[in-house]
């Protein structure tokens, strides 16, 4: 997936936030995110 120029990484988390995603571990620059409602 390519994701537009210009869009910072906690723009993008704080996004997916709101979608219903929640960061379960981050180290450094890297974050990993679950989502636990079903799958689309």
């Amino acid at each position: 997936m390519k994701l537009p120029r210009g869009v910072s990484a906690d723009r993008l988390i704080r996004a997916l936030e709101r979608l219903g995603y929640v960061v379960i571990r981050q180290k450094g620059s890297h974050a990993r995110l679950r989502h636990e409602g079903p799958s689309a």
